[in-house]
């Protein structure tokens, strides 16, 4: 059960039925020793038990790391810190399905979509390679529709927003002091 927006508990399957048919939301939440990742899809939900929260997130700071310096990508290493935080077996991802998150922790300022994934044939590949990826706060608006559009209604047009979303930095107040779990802006986001 989850709690709406007005504090009343809507059952997981009437959450489940307003999600769109091709849709699977990525619901974590971790814990000190270990952490679990909800799939949710409007057909089933299954879990999994991931390590622990200093786990998944030393997996997220070295993606980071990673990622902010490309001449020092290690493609296996990068391979397997997407598997800490995805879990080692993602054969639950259709190619056919929207995948949304709702993160946890310092999860949240991770681009979930350059996670590398194993395709068919085992070859990685980055997750928005072949899924759209987005993200939600809760799992409650995930499986909400906009005023007056049926659930499951998608939009014609799409947009990409590119922001960097850290606070401004002053000489007294940086990101990490606003959010201590919060990642520095990568490289070049500014300008871009």
């Amino acid at each position: 059960r989850q709690p709406d927006s007005a504090g009343t508990v809507k059952p997981v399957a009437e959450l489940q039925q307003s999600l769109p048919t091709h849709e699977t939301v990525l619901v974590y939440q971790l814990g000190t020793r270990q952490s679990r990742l909800w799939r949710v899809t409007r057909q089933e939900i299954s879990v999994s038990t991931l390590g622990g929260r200093a786990r998944l997130e030393a997996a997220a700071r070295d993606l980071y790391e990673m990622w902010s310096t490309p001449a020092r990508i290690d493609a296996q290493r990068e391979l397997a810190d997407s598997r800490t935080i995805l879990g080692a077996d993602t054969s639950w991802l259709r190619a056919e399905d929207n995948v949304v998150v709702v993160a946890d922790g310092m999860l949240r300022s991770l681009p979930f979509a350059a996670l590398l994934i194993a395709d068919v044939d085992g070859t990685p590949q980055r997750l928005a390679a072949t899924h759209e990826v987005s993200f939600r706060p809760t799992l409650l608006s995930a499986a909400t529709s906009h005023p007056g559009e049926p659930a499951g209604a998608t939009a014609t047009n799409k947009i990409l927003l590119v922001g960097d979303p850290t606070a401004p930095l002053r000489a007294s107040t940086s990101a990490l002091a606003v959010d201590p779990r919060a990642l520095p802006p990568l490289p070049g986001s500014r300008p871009q």
